[in-house]
């Protein structure tokens, strides 16, 4: 870049914008290197946040939905949409995947390159019209254009980061032609997005169905029609004519029958669905309105949106905003107070937080409904910025929460106190704190939301004053607190 890099994804992603790329946030990789998603099996951090993201395929956010986006999401990995939206396609080298001797057979002219986090390269080229989506354009060598997207710099990725080869960045390289000894031709698909369909489908038709590619051509003749408003039974009537015309055509060996095409154009059907209540609702929540309230009426209306949800009794309602840019959700009230994480779309986690954190149990809800709902959390949760707080600091901050009900046990009982050490409170002997690790190491998992092994119990125990201790003739393993805490 001629002027000194961005250094938050936010600021890349409003740098990619300005470049005129379509940009969408993705997951990103956790420190302990897992996907921000949760899921055990996934593309680690190279998957969409967003449900649905078909939307920026064709037209471009604006800055206000990416500073709404990366507020939501501060770590999120930069995702940019390949295709005529950004004028892009990108050839991606994969070398664990035999990229590397693939591309020795090819004069890929030089463009502007991104390094993968993985070791791999994106060369991004100028878009030409009517290149889609190519997996193995040769071993290791796929092809991004309309339909898909890319991860881009600053992402991370397991084994490392995303970043611009030195003098081809975007703003250092102008984009090169699309490469033309690379095939693009692909009539099905493109008779799918061709304005007069009917009459582009029967030239795709006249040159056959690639092999293999039946299902993927009735999917897309499925989803063109529900996009230009066509009923269910109509569609299903069309791409029922459809396969029979194509029939002789493709030599797959096997041609669907009608039970097939039926569940296929029901999952289209259902997607479709969703896909204009998610744009609804994304489009109801460009709200400026909310900016300009008073303080008072911001937290009223936050009132207002967590009863909607089930949650009474609310007194506050912010982000936690760290000086290192890390975002935690607090909600507060009257008595008790719990940290919802950064994610508020992930339902399952904010409900069990709820119920662990404050004993408030809400249902599960559609996720149009939940998101709706949610978004209008995020932009009514005033801003509370702190320090960038280490975790021993957090959980000293707890541990007088965790002492608060510790009680002197009479001699006699102090042994059934102690034994079962998952459901042990901490106790009071002489006036000194007594716990057991698994019991706090419980309380920790269930304040955090996150999972803490022995070993991290004890080395935040050790910094915050506690040795371990055998107790008694029963020599049970306990842990002590060197000194009685003023409030005690």
């Amino acid at each position: 870049m001629t002027t000194s890099e961005p250094t938050t994804p936010l600021g890349w992603a409003l740098a990619y914008l300005a470049k005129g790329f379509s940009v969408i946030p993705a997951n990103w990789i956790e420190a302990d290197g897992l996907c921000s998603c949760g899921k055990m099996v996934c593309t680690p951090g190279k998957h969409p946040k967003l449900q649905t993201w078909t939307r920026y395929e064709q037209e471009q956010a604006t800055e206000q939905q990416i500073r709404q986006w990366w507020s939501h999401w501060p770590r999120a990995n930069v995702a940019i949409v390949c295709g005529a939206v950004s004028g892009i396609v990108v050839v991606d080298i994969d070398p664990r995947n035999g990229g590397n001797e693939s591309k020795s057979a090819f004069a890929f002219p030089p463009t502007v390159t991104c390094l993968t986090g993985g070791g791999g390269e994106h060369y991004y080229y100028a878009h030409p019209g009517g290149v889609f989506n190519r997996k193995l354009l040769a071993a290791g060598i796929d092809l991004k254009g309309d339909g898909g997207y890319v991860i881009a710099p600053p992402s991370n990725h397991q084994l490392g980061l995303y970043r611009w080869e030195v003098g081809f960045s975007p703003w250092e390289s102008p984009l090169a032609p699309f490469p033309e000894f690379i095939n693009r031709d692909d009539p099905v698909r493109e008779a799918t997005r061709h304005p007069d369909f009917a009459a582009a489908l029967e030239r795709a038709l006249q040159g056959g169905i690639p092999v293999g590619n039946r299902n993927v051509f009735l999917t897309q003749a499925a989803g063109f029609y529900f996009a230009r408003g066509g009923s269910y039974e109509d569609t299903l009537q069309r791409v029922v004519g459809l396969n029979g015309m194509a029939s002789h055509l493709d030599d797959r060996g096997t041609i669907p029958d009608l039970k097939e095409i039926t569940v296929l154009v029901k999952s289209i059907y259902t997607r479709d669905q969703r896909q204009r209540e998610q744009k609804a609702i994304l489009d109801a929540l460009q709200d400026a309105e909310i900016g300009l309230l008073a303080p008072d009426e911001q937290l009223s209306m936050a009132v207002l949106a967590w009863a909607a949800l089930g949650v009474e009794g609310v007194a506050d309602w912010y982000k936690s905003i760290s000086v290192g840019g890390g975002v935690e959700y607090v909600l507060e009230l009257t008595d008790r107070s719990c940290i919802l994480g950064e994610d508020l779309l992930a339902m399952g986690a904010v409900r069990t937080r709820l119920l662990n954190f404050l004993d408030v149990g809400i249902a599960a809800r559609p996720r149009p409904e939940w998101d709706k709902l949610v978004f209008r959390l995020a932009h009514l949760a005033r801003e509370e910025r702190t320090g960038a707080l280490k975790l021993e600091e957090r959980v000293a901050d707890w541990m007088s929460e965790y002492l608060r009900d510790a009680k002197e046990v009479d001699e006699e009982l102090r042994y059934e106190a102690l034994k079962q050490a998952r459901i042990a409170a901490p106790i009071l002997i002489d006036g000194i704190p007594y716990l057991r690790t698994a019991n706090f190491q419980f309380f920790l998992e269930r304040r955090f939301g996150e999972k803490f092994t022995s070993k991290q119990v004890g080395n935040l125990l050790r910094q915050g004053g506690w040795e371990p201790t055998l107790w008694g003739a029963e020599r049970l393993r306990t842990w002590r607190q060197n000194y009685v805490p003023a409030a005690l």
